[in-house]
């Protein structure tokens, strides 16, 4: 998979251009399905979801060709990201960085004391994944056979990463 330099976005301060609605569209698939049997006061956001939405609000929503030839980012691509981040993620886990790819989709990535794992969503639904540490690597198409084995290699990479340390990309 091939990372991209996030595009400039206006500051944290300024409005951002996230499509309408999309953060109302993010927590019901993060929240709705899961905590139906929750009582409402314990009901509580992950500490990852507040960084990701703000990630994802300063993604290129309404910019064609933010880098030369690059497409917007599309909602779907989006809200597929997540959807797998509330599947794979615990409350405590921490956030991603989340960067938009050219062809309109966004990946997820951590990479800590050597260790890379990222996802990345496309418009058309396909899901790919990258996982490097020192024993293992593994590239391709996430699937139903695969999620599993991702679970896995994201909550060992969560687990053992006990404080952040800066990407050597």
């Amino acid at each position: 998979m091939t990372t991209v330099e996030a595009p400039n976005r206006p500051a944290a301060s300024e409005p951002v251009a996230m499509p309408a609605g999309m953060v109302s569209v993010f927590k019901q698939i993060v929240f709705m399905n899961r905590l139906d049997s929750v009582l409402p006061e314990m009901r509580a956001e992950p500490q990852w979801f507040e960084p990701v939405i703000k990630a994802m609000a300063g993604l290129p929503w309404d910019d064609d060709n933010w880098k030369e030839g690059a497409v917007r980012t599309q909602p779907n691509a989006a809200a597929h990201l997540l959807a797998i981040l509330a599947e794979i993620l615990d409350g405590a886990s921490p956030a991603p960085a989340i960067v938009p790819t050219w062809q309109g989709g966004v990946q997820a990535e951590w990479h800590w004391n050597g260790v890379y794992l990222e996802i990345e969503t496309a418009p058309d639904a396909t899901v790919e994944y990258y996982f490097l540490s020192d024993t293992e690597e593994y590239e391709g198409p996430l699937t139903p056979d695969n999620l599993p084995v991702l679970i896995g290699q994201a909550r060992q990479l969560l687990d053992d990463a006990e404080t952040p340390v800066e990407s050597d990309d």
